[in-house]
């Protein structure tokens, strides 16, 4: 089975299994092989009926090559930071949020980056605030002693040492790496699903003397793109909903169009009607 069948073979088995009725109903399915073919999955019903499935993925691109190009540059910090032990005596735990991920680390930054941290690592470990119970957490207040550092990070917290050794971590484990941060937008995912939809509605449009049925599926999005929660939509159903909603004023050449959230295996039917698939 090629990897393109086997992907789809994997998000239909999670459709049928959040939606049991359709489960209980098929007894053949077939994938094709190939991205060109149509359909994705073909199945046969205990009626007799044939069902032809095509699969669309709810994802903004231009975000999905950010997000992993984001992860090849914070690798890089990974990789210059995972020899460094934790050698203090009052810290457990740091945290850096990057101010810019590099696109490249050279060894000798890598080397000073290292040096730095460590330096930096000691001098807060003799700072009072993490030897007095009432702290937890200590923000490093200045960088500027550390410019190669400083040229990436932002931010360091340290958290205090509890006496608890239940509430230690592993030395391997105690350097955190948060990503450069800033405010996003909901309906950039929502209009990521709107164009989704819209693309496989133009060009399946004359489909309607067949049985063809289509799923979109929120999976690598969960990871990669903007979050769709917000004041608008507090939930994958409250997503549905709005978009049965608007697909009730879209030309309408799949027999039913359902929603899947693979991660939370749910699906939604958003047309013809707006259900909740049990």
């Amino acid at each position: 089975m090629t990897s393109h069948a086997e992907r789809h073979q994997r998000v239909f088995a999670t459709f049928c299994k959040a939606h049991q009725l359709i489960q209980n109903m098929i007894t053949e399915v077939r994938y094709t092989s190939e991205a060109e073919e149509f359909p994705d999955v073909i199945t046969q019903l205990a009626d007799g009926t044939e069902v032809w499935w095509e699969l669309g993925e709810w994802l903004n691109q231009d975000q999905m090559r950010e997000a992993r190009e984001r992860e090849r540059a914070e690798e890089r910090i990974r990789t210059a930071l995972k020899e460094v032990e934790n050698q203090t005596q009052h810290i457990s735990q740091c945290a850096l949020r990057l101010r810019k991920l590099p696109e490249q680390l050279s060894e000798s930054e890598a080397v000073k980056f290292v040096e730095e941290f460590r330096g930096l690592s000691r001098d807060a470990d003799t700072r009072p605030e993490l030897r007095h119970e009432s702290h937890t957490v200590y923000s490093y207040p200045d960088l500027d002693s550390y410019p190669t550092l400083a040229q990436y990070v932002d931010r360091l917290w340290f958290w205090r040492r509890s006496d608890d050794p239940k509430e230690s971590f592993p030395p391997q484990h105690w350097i955190r790496i948060h990503q450069p941060g800033g405010t996003y937008d909901p309906e950039d995912a929502i209009q990521a699903l709107r164009k989704i939809l819209q693309d496989k509605l133009n060009k399946y449009g004359g489909l309607i003397e067949r049985d063809v049925r289509l799923i979109v599926h929120y999976g690598q999005a969960f990871s990669y793109n903007t979050p769709f929660e917000s004041l608008a939509y507090l939930s994958f159903a409250e997503v549905a909903q709005a978009v049965a909603g608007a697909l009730d004023a879209l030309a309408k050449p799949f027999r039913k169009v359902y929603l899947l959230n693979e991660p939370e295996r749910e699906a939604f039917e958003v047309y013809p009607i707006f259900s909740r698939c049990e």
